[in-house]
């Protein structure tokens, strides 16, 4: 699940260390130089996406959505759902949620977490 950062120089994926069974994120250098880990065996980790300033990484967690900062600093969780994607202008996040029964719902929030809006499927 790989994703280039906005500049185009970088990507961001999801990968298993040897010695853990859990998916971590990554970024690399385009060019195969510079892998880093920025999880480090904290969490499950997959489908990363840039924001559109190419400053943070959001993923889906094993408890949900996270975000953090593209030199692996700032890891905040944000809340549950799954398929982050950033908007255009940075200014929302959408997802894949679920409402109180369980339904499959579309929703956006702010990149804080606050500001949840939801439409079902």
């Amino acid at each position: 699940m790989p994703a280039w950062s906005p500049d185009g120089k970088k990507i961001a994926f999801q990968s298993t260390p040897i010695s853990v069974d859990a998916w971590e994120i990554y970024t690399i250098n385009a060019d195969g130089t510079g892998e880093k880990a920025l999880t480090n065996n904290q969490m499950y980790g997959s489908l990363p996406d840039w924001s559109p300033d190419g400053q943070r990484i959001v993923f889906d967690g094993f408890t949900g959505i996270h975000v953090i900062n593209a030199e692996g600093k700032g890891l905040r969780p944000l809340q549950g759902g799954t398929d982050p994607a950033w908007s255009p202008d940075g200014k929302k996040i959408a997802f894949r949620g679920a409402d109180e029964r369980g339904d499959d719902e579309i929703a956006t929030m702010n990149p804080d977490g606050s500001g949840r809006t939801a439409r079902f499927l």
